[in-house]
């Protein structure tokens, strides 16, 4: 209810600086994400434990770290940004409140007592996949002014240079979080690594998007590339943290599973994404050969 208007508010803050709407956006973010933080210290004191066992509180922090980001792009006077994390966080606490996943306080699973670790690895990872989630609203923006408003080089190449950072942020998190969750298997299972499915999967996500930073390094792909590319590496994040607990259900992590028939939305979603990322490199595709064509025919 606060995160909402705060992300309708930045959002008609984006084409030019209104300060009575950029400032209610700032008061409303700001209060989700105070709500967001009172909500997650009320359940740690409850539980007596940090809040991240299960996939309903491991959610909690996702929208809490998508919120954080906003809250830090806002002492950069940088519009973009907050209208993203307004976003993002209203649209996960909307899941978190949707999703049928147990919001109950549970015992904790013995694997993840009696250890620091949890504390140190579920938040890193969690702030992690917060910002690859607005890397991805960032890049559906970015296709977006691609294909609505293909003149407007300017607003695609600010959109690109923001999604471009928050790759690398994001990346270097998750590397933090494969590391600290490997100590963490160390001293509850005997074994740094032992393929679980999760793990295969966190170091395929990772791997996705160190290919699309090497590559926009190595200038093999440009604005457009790298935007394209990143939506579909979000689907390893997504594959990561629900696909292994929904769809293939098997793994240690057994204890974080959920119960709910998320494949057939992971489809619906993905099939409406093939078809805007289609539409989008169909109609830069086509402009480009207009382009050639042109140049061929002033040439002759």
């Amino acid at each position: 209810m606060l995160l909402l208007p705060a992300a309708i508010a930045a959002g008609m803050t984006l084409n030019r600086d209104r300060f009575r709407l950029r400032l209610v956006s700032i008061v409303l973010t700001l209060c989700g994400f105070a709500v967001m933080t009172a909500g997650i210290a009320m359940r740690w004191q409850f539980a007596g434990r940090i809040p991240a066992s299960n996939m309903y509180e491991s959610m909690m922090f996702l929208g809490w770290g998508v919120g954080l980001f906003g809250v830090v792009a806002m002492f950069f006077k940088n519009r973009i940004p907050t209208f993203n994390a307004a976003a993002m966080s209203a649209l996960t606490m909307f899941l978190l409140d949707r999703l049928p996943m147990d919001p109950f306080v549970h015992p904790m699973a013995p694997v993840l007592s009696g250890t620091p670790w949890l504390a140190i690895h579920v938040p890193i990872i969690m702030v992690s996949y917060s910002t690859f989630a607005i890397a991805t609203f960032l890049a559906h923006a970015q296709l977006g002014v691609e294909l609505f408003r293909p003149n407007d080089r300017e607003a695609v190449q600010k959109w690109a240079g923001i999604l471009y950072w928050y790759l690398m942020v994001g990346s270097i998190l998750l590397v933090a979080g494969i590391i600290t969750g490997s100590i963490w298997a160390s001293e509850s299972w005997g074994t740094y690594w032992g393929w679980d499915p999760k793990e295969v999967w966190s170091l395929v996500a990772f791997l996705a998007y160190m290919a699309i930073l090497h590559a926009r390094s190595d200038g093999q792909i440009g604005a457009f590339g790298v935007a394209l590319s990143s939506i579909l590496g979000f689907w390893t994040i997504l594959m990561t943290y629900l696909g292994v607990n929904f769809v293939l259900g098997t793994g240690m992590h057994s204890y974080g599973m959920g119960s709910s028939n998320i494949v057939r939305s992971m489809l619906l979603v993905g099939g409406v994404e093939a078809l805007f990322l289609f539409l989008c490199w169909y109609q830069r595709a086509s402009r480009e050969a207009a382009e050639i064509d042109a140049k061929n025919a002033a040439k002759s």
